[in-house]
């Protein structure tokens, strides 16, 4: 009540948030957009990457002598026959294990080694700033495999999947 005996109608807050929030639709609308926005921004590009790993496997597989070639001027060369069919399962089986994201460190740890030679002997030789040179998708491709390596793998991989769905009483394994 005021001095003059008149009295002030106060809408309640609820009624007054009531009337200034968005609709239903707008609100799933956003969160629809929220979600949508990483996924193609950040896992679309990751697993695109990382399926390109899987994909260089398979070309290597079916044109071996391409990769000889690749190897033959640098010092890895000598007395290393193995290194052909280890370069192209590592890129086979590290890139569906990215991709999936099962055991995501490993096979992170896996291609780690491969990607630094390539960029070491295969870019080098190459020219870092030549016509043609991927040395800056190599070394993007480095520094998300150090990314897993130090995190693993995200809310969307099969490593969380397996995770969060193990039995209780096996131990924490799910064999």
């Amino acid at each position: 009540m005021t001095p003059s005996g008149t009295t002030f109608l106060v809408p309640h807050r609820a009624a007054h948030r009531r009337s200034t929030a968005e609709s239903p639709l707008v609100r799933r609308l956003l969160i629809g957009i929220a979600l949508v926005f990483p996924a193609l921004f950040l896992v679309v590009p990751l697993a695109s990457v990382f399926a390109q790993a899987f994909a260089k496997g398979i070309s290597f597989m079916s044109n071996t002598t391409a990769l000889e070639q690749l190897i033959a001027g640098s010092p890895m060369q000598k007395g290393l026959n193995w290194l052909p069919i280890a370069i192209t399962w590592a890129n086979l089986l590290g890139g569906f294990f990215l991709t999936v994201g099962l055991m995501t460190r490993w096979a992170a740890l896996l291609e780690i080694p491969i990607l630094a030679g390539a960029i070491i002997f295969i870019n080098a030789k190459k020219g870092f700033f030549a016509a043609g040179s991927e040395i800056g998708l190599a070394f993007a491709v480095l520094l998300l495999l150090v990314l897993f390596l130090i995190e693993g793998g995200g809310p969307l991989s099969l490593d969380n999947y397996f995770y969060q769905n193990r039995d209780p009483h096996s131990g924490g394994t799910n064999l």
